[in-house]
């Protein structure tokens, strides 16, 4: 008797969707960090040239 198939098992498409979801957020969060380093090394730079104007 084969009744357990895996396509039809909530549970394991629950977990298989959770984590899907996590790595998603993940990178995600990865990408908006990225550019917020981005902005701020761009603010830096203006800010010591400005600096250097002066």
């Amino acid at each position: 008797e084969e009744e357990e198939e895996p396509e039809m098992n909530p549970g394991g498409n629950m977990w298989v969707q959770m984590l899907q979801q996590q790595q998603a957020m993940l990178q995600q969060q990865q990408a908006m960090h990225h550019q917020y380093q981005e902005q701020h090394a761009q603010a830096e730079r203006q800010h010591r040239e400005m600096m250097q104007v002066l």
